[in-house]
């Protein structure tokens, strides 16, 4: 329920665990809490960019932001859906915590594109 503790885990008998299995070294380390709780946090994610879409200026802006939580969203879900064996492994990172130099810097573009979004929506 808990896991075994930050750092006290050994995610080194975990094949890939730096990339792809990333979400099975928290679990193991924080526990289904954890886990639940990065969850919770794509949720947020994904619930923040949905109204940043809804809430957007022109029709443009709106289907970008709604292309890039959707990819954030799906890319979160094919990584997560393949480290508890619901669908294959394809190689795609786990959004903002997996190792990955070139999709970590796609990921903060993606992020940087969202947000400007929804400072155009604030009004300034």
């Amino acid at each position: 329920m808990f896991g075994s503790g930050l750092g006290q885990g050994i995610p080194s008998l975990i094949p890939a665990v730096h990339t792809d299995f990333i979400f099975s070294a928290i679990g193991e380390e924080l526990g289904l809490l954890g886990a639940c709780a990065v969850i919770i946090l794509y949720m947020c994610f994904v619930f923040r960019g949905l109204m940043i879409a809804l809430a957007a200026k022109d029709d443009f802006t709106a289907l970008l932001a709604t292309g890039i939580t959707s990819l954030m969203c799906l890319q979160t879900f094919i990584i997560i859906a393949g480290v508890i064996k619901l669908l294959p492994l394809t190689g795609v990172t786990l959004p903002f915590i997996s190792y990955g130099g070139s999709s970590l810097v796609a990921n903060f573009i993606l992020l940087g594109l969202l947000l400007n979004i929804s400072h155009e929506v604030n009004g300034q």
